[in-house]
């Protein structure tokens, strides 16, 4: 795993980034990691991964961490990212919780993302209540079977339950 996740910055997201339409923010996000001039919303990156800002989020800290390789939802990933990607979120979620946090932190995808490409969001505060926590559709989709976890679906696939089925999710309870 790339040091750049053993040593992360201060949590500081930009108080303002350029318009961009929302279906076109996590590619213009990523298509700047290792460039010259990086999007203020970028936060970390290696070879294979950015851990961008949400610019929606619905916790004290929330980042996204997107594969670089732009796969359109979590089914396409490889188990080999999807097990490095849990063990960045337990990085990055260990660097930015203090002693006293006593929620427990949120790491998953949504199970009918809203964006491309597929990304994980990380919040290591869990999710606090807050200006940007205006629905009930917010909450559900951080407090419920709606978010799955990356270790949920490495056991789903190493066990081979996926062989030929889809995960699909009705009234808030993942089944498949």
């Amino acid at each position: 795993m790339d040091p750049v996740w053993s040593s992360l910055p201060p949590y500081s997201p930009p108080l303002s980034v350029p318009p961009v339409h929302h279906t076109l923010a996590l590619p213009s996000i990523i298509k700047t990691a290792g460039g010259p001039s990086p999007h203020p919303s970028l936060y970390a990156f290696d070879e294979h991964f950015a851990l961008c800002y949400d610019a929606f989020p619905k916790g004290r800290k929330h980042l996204l961490l997107i594969p670089l390789s732009s796969p359109r939802t979590f089914e396409e990933m490889s188990a080999s990212d999807l097990r490095l990607m849990s063990a960045i979120a337990r990085l990055v979620c260990s660097q930015l919780r203090t002693s006293s946090d006593a929620i427990r932190p949120l790491a998953g995808f949504h199970a009918a993302p809203s964006l491309e490409p597929a990304h994980l969001h990380i919040l290591p505060h869990g999710l606090v209540e807050g200006s940007r926590v205006k629905t009930v559709r917010h909450v559900v989709s951080f407090n419920s079977d709606f978010l799955v976890g990356v270790d949920d679906i490495l056991t789903f696939i190493e066990t081979g339950l996926g062989r030929g089925e889809r995960v699909t999710v009705r009234m808030g309870a993942a089944k498949q």
